[in-house]
C-alpha cells in the first residue's frame, strides 16, 4: 500500500521513470492486482506511451472490472476503446451504491466521455450531470471538468431534435 503511494506520488510529480521501478515490483509481488497495473498505465501515459498506457489500462480492467483509475486513464487516451463489455462493467460500478462517491463520479465521467467520443451526446449529457450531482453531493460544488463545459459551450440543444446539434 505504501509503495503504491509512492508511486502515485512520483507520477503526480512527473517523474515516471521512479515510478515504474516501484511499480514494476509492485505487479512483481501481486501480478493479478488490476490496481497496479492502472498505476503502470498512468505511469505510461505520463511517460507519452499511449499505446503501451491503453494495453495496459485494458489489461487493468481485465484483472479487475471496477478498477476506476484504469476506466480514467481509457478515457483520456482512448475513450471510444469503452465500450461492450467495458462499458457495462463501468455503468455498473457508476451504478453501485457500494463504491466510493468519488468513484461513482469518476466513472459516470468516463462514461459520458466515451458517449461522447461516438458523437451520442444525449446519452453523454445524463452522464456528465450524474457525475456533477454526485460530485456536488461530495463537495457542494461542480465537478471541475473545464474540458466538459468548453465542449458542452460548442453545442445548444434544440426542442425539435432528442439530442444536441452543432450550431449553425
Amino acid at each position: 500500500k505504501l509503495r503504491a503511494r509512492l508511486a502515485e506520488s512520483y507520477i503526480n510529480a512527473r517523474s515516471p521513470d521512479r515510478a515504474k521501478s516501484i511499480i514494476d515490483e509492485l505487479i512483481a509481488d501481486d501480478p493479478e492486482n488490476g490496481g497496479y497495473r492502472a498505476l503502470r498505465a498512468r505511469c505510461l501515459l505520463n511517460g507519452g506511451l499511449l499505446d503501451d498506457a491503453r494495453r495496459e489500462a485494458i489489461e487493468a480492467v481485465s484483472r479487475d472490472a471496477a478498477c476506476i483509475p484504469a476506466y480514467m486513464v481509457l478515457s483520456q487516451i482512448d475513450p471510444s476503446a469503452i465500450d461492450g463489455e467495458i462499458l457495462t462493467n463501468l455503468q455498473a460500478v457508476a451504478a453501485s451504491n457500494d463504491r466510493a462517491k468519488s468513484d461513482r463520479a469518476l466513472a459516470h465521467s468516463a462514461i459520458a466521455l466515451a458517449h461522447e467520443s461516438r458523437g451520442a451526446y444525449s446519452q453523454a449529457w445524463p452522464e456528465f450531470v450524474e457525475a456533477n450531482r454526485v460530485r456536488r453531493a461530495i463537495r457542494g460544488r461542480l465537478w471541475p471538468g473545464s474540458h466538459f463545459h468548453c465542449r458542452v459551450a460548442a453545442f445548444r440543444l434544440d426542442p425539435r431534435r432528442s439530442g444536441p446539434h452543432k450550431p449553425q
